[in-house]
């Protein structure tokens, strides 16, 4: 009797079909979501960026808003608290002489109007509410202005020069500076001037009536006007005089000296002790003309001036 044959058993590894339950159904979408709404299906973060942060736009524009707030912060601070100028480069020789910072190679003395000397103004000009002093004043050559007086007519600026050194300094020339123009007023007097010697000097003119008045040479006792340039030095000084005139002006003026020494050039001022000089015309105005027995005579010419 043939054995009947043995059924063959079903690996237990593999799941029997008859238990669909063990395997997800395709029957049934919501186990897996459709590929037609991606947006019902979470996404996945992204894994960090690998290599350093600021590869991020994120960190950049951190960094930005930093950097502008600094500078906010840095532009307050420069308007609340203002830098000082900075201290300017020493300039060259050249450049600090014609900036007036280069002390000039010579000394420089001024005398407005010396006494006893020639070629000093013999006319002064008070308010008139001091014409009673004129008229009480003694004529004298050794008498000083009434204090407050201006110089009428013509003022005489003796200006003595002397270099420092044996180097010769070149003297350019002379420009004159009007600062200030008002209308004459007051009362004008005559005092008298006597004679003094030394270096003869070279004598110049400003007609200060003029727009742009210059410095004219004037012929000096010799009867020879002598123009600029002139050279000085320690052992060759020089005085000029210089007479600023005026008929109908009262001016406020000075002078500038140009000069040249050692391939250095600058300007220096010619006034009165920091002040421009005053000079003022007479012309309208009574004029109180000493006599040589002391007494005054009312004049109605005009005055006599180094230009005329």
């Amino acid at each position: 009797m043939t054995e009947p044959s043995p059924v063959p058993q079903r690996p237990e590894s593999e799941p029997s079909p008859k238990h669909p339950e063990s395997e997800p159904s395709p029957k049934h979408p919501e186990s897996e979501p459709s590929p037609k709404h991606p947006e019902s299906q979470p996404q996945a973060a992204a894994p960090p960026a690998k290599g350093h942060p600021w590869h991020s736009a994120g960190w950049w524009a951190g960094l930005g808003g930093i950097v502008t707030a600094v500078s906010a912060v840095i532009a307050l601070l420069a308007w609340l608290f203002p830098r000082q100028p900075a201290e300017p480069a020493t300039p060259s020789k050249s450049a600090a002489a014609m900036a007036g910072a280069s002390a000039p190679p010579f000394t420089v003395n001024v005398a407005v109007n010396q006494a006893n000397c020639a070629g000093a103004t013999a006319f002064h000009l008070v308010p008139a509410s001091q014409a009673g002093k004129v008229r009480k004043r003694q004529n004298s050559i050794t008498a000083v202005p009434i204090e407050g007086a201006a110089d009428a007519v013509y003022s005489d600026v003796m200006v003595s020069l002397q270099g420092t050194s044996n180097m010769a300094t070149i003297l350019q020339e002379a420009r004159v500076r009007v600062v200030r123009r008002d209308k004459p007023a007051g009362v004008v007097y005559q005092d008298n001037v006597n004679q003094c010697g030394g270096i003869t000097p070279a004598f110049f003119g400003i007609d200060l009536d003029q727009p742009d008045p210059k410095a004219k040479p004037l012929p000096g006792d010799d009867g020879k006007a002598r123009p600029f340039p002139f050279k000085i030095s320690e052992s060759d000084p020089e005085v000029f005089h210089i007479y600023g005139v005026t008929r109908s002006c009262d001016c406020r003026w000075y002078v500038e000296i140009v000069w040249l020494s050692n391939g250095v050039r600058g300007v220096t001022t010619i006034d009165e002790q920091g002040a421009p000089f005053r000079t003022v015309g007479t012309d309208g105005l009574p004029v109180f003309l000493a006599n040589e027995d002391d007494t005054w005579t009312l004049g109605t010419s005009p005055p006599w001036s180094p230009m005329d």
